[in-house]
């Protein structure tokens, strides 16, 4: 679990299970998700399975202490040294407050602090303003644009690439 202030980061409970099954709609998990939906009992197995914790993916439940469950994490950890991160907040009310700023340098400190990481990556849906300011005012950098990259409400859409190395990290004045 990473907590700071009123924000807390940890690992799906089995309690949780009911808001995830609400949350898996494309009008709940926004306009800029790729979506798999799955069924109540697939979630349930996928619990009973591994937690939603393993080596190379894992999600996280974003909880605020005077709200409850807010959101969702998601870490790839795709090399040994590397990561993609993807974040949505579900509960409308804490959007475009800073909410995922804040989650975003809680996982940051956590990563770059207990793992050998290289650099850690997110991408976003070129449309996606919110995201990509969030990308930007945590230290992450625009690589590239992929072109066709996410397929979501009907369509392929391009992304932004974005990452942060250890460097560039370590060398921001808030670490």
């Amino acid at each position: 679990m990473i907590e700071k202030n009123n924000i807390i980061i940890r690992t799906i409970q089995k309690e949780d299970l009911e808001k995830l099954i609400q949350w898996e709609t494309p009008e709940i998990r926004g306009r800029y998700q790729e979506f798999n939906f799955r069924s109540k009992i697939e979630m349930e197995k996928k619990y009973n399975e591994d937690g939603y914790i393993s080596d190379e993916f894992q999600v996280l439940i974003i909880e605020l202490k005077d709200f409850g469950l807010t959101g969702l994490l998601f870490i790839n950890f795709k090399r040994e040294v590397i990561v993609n991160l993807g974040m949505v907040i579900t509960e409308l009310e804490n959007r475009g407050i800073g909410l995922g700023q804040k989650v975003l340098k809680m996982i940051l400190k956590h990563l770059f602090n207990n793992y050998p990481l290289v650099r850690v990556e997110a991408d976003t849906d070129v449309e996606n303003i919110g995201a990509q300011k969030v990308l930007e005012s945590t230290g992450f950098y625009t690589e590239g644009r992929l072109r066709n990259y996410r397929y979501h409400h009907g369509k392929w859409n391009d992304s932004f690439m974005y990452s942060i190395t250890r460097e560039e990290y370590f060398e921001q004045k808030e670490v």
